[in-house]
């Protein structure tokens, strides 16, 4: 289902022939932290290569190679009916303009992507957020309001015959829906934070944000964590060069965890 997830954004119109992830500064970059005269141009854009989650381990003990791409948790849970989160969006700051990371919230083919990345204006680097929303058939990258030390909520209601994604910025009052009425499989619910890059050794290198916080994570209305007792699920921490981030244990009685940014 992960490599699927990543030819569907691969093949989705915000690549250009290159592969990389386009993104127009004059009809992407949110509300909260749009540039005012920007002039939507190829090279006034910012090129992101695609998401890449790659093979993970029970750990990131090794330090030869990039062991994983991807920290958070993941399920092999069949029958999910809701998946529901929020996460404290992070302030981050920039060093180079290719500085990308994204929260990933999936079950089957329906995810969220919340996108952290640097947006190069004149001589400055400009922390930016996008949020991407994906099913089986669909998907849009709407606009949205969104800063750092924002609450939102994420949800998924998953049936075989439709879905529904929700997404709600309680501190903008910026919401965004995507329901189309496709078959899908309501199964693998995963939560983390995903590294960008086309190849396991050519991973972007990540913006400064420090930690990601997601608590009231549930799936079909229970603390996820109950969801990892009997179906096989990995906890994974990241870990490529100089990028590294660590996935915290659960607390709130399995409902809540935080990644933390290594060095």
């Amino acid at each position: 289902m992960t490599q699927w997830f990543i030819e569907r954004l691969v093949s989705s119109r915000f690549f250009s022939s290159s592969g990389a992830l386009l993104f127009a500064l004059k009809d992407h970059v949110p509300m909260r932290t749009r540039i005012p005269k920007v002039v939507a141009t190829v090279t006034a854009a910012l090129l992101i290569p695609a998401v890449a989650i790659f093979p993970v381990s029970a750990s990131a003990s090794s330090k030869s190679k990039p062991t994983s791409s991807f920290a958070g948790y993941s399920s092999t849970l069949t029958g999910v009916n809701s998946f529901d989160a929020t996460i404290g969006v992070p302030s981050f700051t920039c060093t180079k303009s290719s500085d990308a990371a994204a929260v990933v919230m999936q079950v089957g083919a329906d995810s969220f992507l919340v996108i952290l990345h640097c947006v190069k204006h004149h001589h400055e680097l400009v922390p930016t957020f996008e949020v991407v929303l994906t099913t089986s058939e669909e998907q849009t990258d709407p606009p949205f309001s969104m800063g750092g030390g924002d609450t939102v909520t994420l949800s998924i209601q998953c049936s075989e015959s439709e879905s529904t994604l929700v997404i709600d910025d309680q501190t903008t009052g910026s919401t965004a829906t995507l329901s189309p009425s496709d078959p899908t499989t309501c199964e693998d619910p995963r939560i983390g934070v995903s590294s960008f890059g086309g190849t396991a050794r050519k991973l972007a290198p990540l913006p400064g944000f420090g930690a990601i916080d997601f608590s009231n994570v549930t799936v079909n209305g229970a603390p996820f964590l109950d969801s990892l007792i009997n179906p096989g699920y990995q906890e994974t921490n990241a870990y490529w060069g100089k990028n590294e981030i660590t996935t915290g244990s659960w607390t709130d009685d399995g409902q809540a965890f935080t990644t933390t940014q290594g060095k």
